[in-house]
């Protein structure tokens, strides 16, 4: 187990160094104010499948089942939905974003995290 969980740690850190080295984020600028106005994984999914282009969308739902996957094994590697949203949620909306507004980003990327909602993003 605790070789595991080093492998999954070690991709978890490349995952968020690739995400950060992006030159665009995955939540586009023209959408930002959409994404942070969702209270709902409804309206979150919504607009993930209808308002990201295509190759943003593949790659968010691609980082959103590697984490749920991380959240499967919490009882041997102790990350919460809280945690990873908080780290990925700095990473995954424009890095020069003056919104300042963090804890909605937090929540849009929780929504996705919750196992109660289904990933199904077109």
């Amino acid at each position: 187990v605790d070789e595991y969980m080093c492998e999954v740690a070690a991709m978890a850190e490349r995952l968020l160094r690739v995400i950060e080295s992006m030159r665009d984020s995955f939540i586009p600028r023209a959408i930002l104010p959409g994404a942070l106005s969702c209270y709902t994984y409804e309206q979150c999914a919504s607009l993930v499948s209808t308002r990201l282009p295509p190759v943003n969308r593949a790659s968010f739902q691609y980082v959103i089942a590697f984490l749920r996957e991380v959240l499967a094994r919490a009882t041997f590697n102790k990350l919460t939905i809280d945690g990873l949203a908080m780290v990925f949620a700095r990473v995954m909306f424009p890095s020069d974003d003056k919104s300042g507004d963090l804890s909605r980003k937090i929540e849009f990327i929780r929504h996705f995290l919750r196992p109660e909602n289904e990933l199904k993003l077109g």
